[in-house]
């Protein structure tokens, strides 16, 4: 709502991992952490080859994450501006 808009209301945080026997991490959430755990077992890459490649693997959860974002602040936007 405006409302909310105005006070600076933040998305809700992204939910915690869950515990064993909750289940597994969204789609796109498992995906990024399998992703991580391939770049770890490469025992032949350096500390920055894994980096670079947790990286990459984080790139699109990030993005998905600011689109987002992006449209709850312009919804805020819109939904705060007077309409004369």
């Amino acid at each position: 709502s405006a409302h909310s808009c105005r006070l600076g209301v933040q998305p809700a945080p992204p939910r915690p991992l869950p515990q064993s026997g909750e289940g597994p991490p969204a789609p796109p959430q498992g995906a990024m952490f399998r992703c991580s755990a391939r770049c770890c077992e490469d025992g032949a890459a350096s500390m920055q080859q894994v980096q670079r490649c947790i990286e990459r693997c984080h790139a699109p959860l990030a993005r998905a994450q600011a689109i987002v974002t992006a449209e709850l602040e312009r919804g805020c936007v819109a939904s705060s501006t007077p309409a004369w």
